[in-house]
């Protein structure tokens, strides 16, 4: 299975030449990323917000393949207020025959109790960390804990050359982890392993 991060919140899966695009992103909204265009399958989104919702973006293939994907939707909401403020939020748990994939959009609370044990037995999980619209980067190394995926996609934070201004710089993120789960990668891309511990956090480039 290759996973592409594209940007943002934004990650391109393929698993068996069938592709999916998650949370495409509205060009020169989100800082440092002034275009967003895309191939895939299928797109998903976790909500109606435009740096995550940008279908037209996503050009769908005209040859129709089978589908290698079960997807399951946990409702949620995209902050504390139950909604009230930012809107409803759904993560998405993607399951082939090899892998178990969750995308937790700009999930804004800790899942519940029942959502969590949906979450378990994870491949991978990517999680936003920048806080601010989303939970904070001390709350989404609490999911990790609970959850235990074998491997974390941190999302949707700053850097020194993107994100936006009021999200946390990915270091709040991984100066939470012992450093030797930190892998740092000089591309966007990765084709899914068996890690020698769980927990490894995997910072992309592009």
């Amino acid at each position: 299975m290759l996973i592409e991060w594209l940007g943002h919140a934004c990650f391109k899966i393929t698993e068996k030449g069938y592709s999916v695009v998650i949370d495409p992103y509205k060009p020169k909204m989100v800082p440092g990323l002034l275009e967003f265009e895309a191939t895939a399958d299928m797109v998903l989104c976790s909500h109606g917000h435009p740096d995550h919702h940008y279908t037209e973006g996503v050009t769908i293939n005209k040859d129709k393949k089978e589908n290698p994907f079960r997807i399951e939707t946990l409702s949620s909401y995209h902050d504390k207020q139950k909604g009230k403020k930012r809107g409803p939020n759904i993560m998405h748990v993607l399951q082939s025959d090899s892998y178990k994939i969750a995308h937790l959009g700009d999930q804004g609370i800790i899942p519940t109790k029942r959502q969590l044990e949906r979450l378990e037995g994870l491949d991978v999980m990517m999680i936003p960390v920048g806080g601010h619209y989303t939970i904070e980067p001390e709350e989404a190394k609490t999911i990790c804990d609970r959850v235990h995926p074998k491997l974390i996609f941190p999302m949707h934070f700053r850097t020194q050359h993107m994100g936006f201004e009021v999200l946390r710089h990915i270091k709040s993120f991984t100066d939470l982890f012992p450093g030797h789960l930190i892998k740092t990668l000089e591309t966007n891309e990765i084709e899914l392993y068996e890690p020698s511990e769980k927990g490894e956090v995997i910072v992309f480039s592009l």
